[in-house]
């Protein structure tokens, strides 16, 4: 019988692309994963790509998402985020945007427009950060979800402000947390309380009013 002899073009070119996926993998920011929606919600996307789009997360990424999700029988837009990204090519054309979001419940007519702004029942908060490549929007999540603490984070926009000179580029980091509940009212608390004590026949009585 003939031994099994692999031809060797096959196992360079095997090789060869092992390690260019080994390569954009460890190109590929860590710090980047999808966004999570619920189990009866739908997960929409866009990229963005090349270093002169750098103002779509706050121009396009909110109508993108809301169009996708109200195109999908007029859902709401119950999540969004947008970042900015380094794949450390050296090249500017491969810096990218990704723009998330997740579609929730469908309403019979056309939900409100959705803008760069909080919602209502959101809680603002805009935080300015030092920007230097390679690009790390997860600097703005992390920073997001300290801020919102134990309530859900609802948005996580950041805009890269780039100026071009090291030590100046900045990113813009726009957080929408869910609203805290009020906290429970507490009714005899209100409630003002007359005690009125009479002496009748050596007895004494109390009266609320």
């Amino acid at each position: 019988m003939g031994s099994f002899r692999p031809n060797s073009s096959w196992v360079g070119l095997f090789l060869f692309a092992s390690v260019g996926c080994l390569a954009l993998l460890i190109q590929m920011p860590c710090s980047e994963a999808v966004l999570q929606c619920a189990a009866n919600e739908r997960y929409v996307s866009k990229v963005f790509k090349g270093v002169w789009q750098l103002s779509q997360c706050d121009l396009s990424c909110p109508n993108e998402i809301q169009t996708q999700c109200q195109n999908d029988n007029n859902r709401v837009v119950s999540k969004m985020r947008c970042n900015w990204w380094d794949p450390r090519t050296g090249d500017t054309r491969d810096e990218y945007a990704t723009c998330e979001g997740c579609c929730g419940k469908s309403l019979p007519t056309p939900p409100p427009p959705v803008t760069k702004e909080c919602q209502a029942g959101e809680v603002s908060k805009t935080f300015t950060l030092p920007a230097s490549r390679p690009w790390n929007c997860g600097l703005c999540e992390d920073k997001c979800k300290a801020e919102c603490g134990s309530t859900e984070e609802l948005r996580e926009m950041c805009v890269l402000n780039y100026v071009g000179e090291p030590g100046d580029n900045t990113y813009t980091c726009r957080c929408c947390c869910k609203a805290p509940p009020p906290p429970p009212s507490c009714q005899c608390c209100q409630t003002n309380v007359d005690i009125q004590i009479s002496i009748k026949s050596g007895q004494a009585s109390c009266s609320t009013g």
